[in-house]
């Protein structure tokens, strides 16, 4: 019998470090499959689904750059392609939109491109990427 169908899996953006790196491996600990996405270093990503592995989860670590909503097509393609070759499923059990930004910087100080970048990550990103994952449950 495939198990591949019973697991749960987590979708967990941010993944690579910090909040989400905890999220990711406290999820695996207790039986749930991972993927998670960084942005800027496929190494951390990578390394935190070795480690999932290596304790015997399975997680797979996908870039994503939540401020760029036209990729988010994109990336739910590449979702559910995993979803399909790697648990033979079509549906994620949760998600996690952890993936974000601050600034800290005066409200003088902020620009209109610092702004839009917040936005875009930590609202835009979000609405959009949940929105697109609704397809998958």
């Amino acid at each position: 019998m495939d198990t591949n169908h019973h697991r749960k899996i987590l979708l967990v953006t941010g993944g690579s470090r910090g909040i989400g790196k905890s999220i990711a491996l406290s999820a695996a600990k207790r039986g749930i499959d991972v993927i998670l996405t960084y942005n800027h270093n496929a190494e951390q990503g990578n390394a935190v689904a070795s480690a999932i592995n290596n304790n015997g989860g399975k997680a797979v670590a996908l870039h994503l750059d939540s401020s760029k909503t036209a990729s988010l097509d994109g990336f739910a393609t590449q979702v559910s392609q995993l979803l399909k070759s790697e648990w033979g499923r079509e549906n994620l059990d949760y998600l996690v939109n952890n993936a974000g930004i601050s600034q800290r910087m005066l409200i003088k100080d902020t620009t209109e491109d610092i702004f839009d970048e917040l936005v875009n990550v930590n609202l835009k990103g979000v609405f959009f990427l949940t929105q697109k994952a609704d397809a998958f449950n």
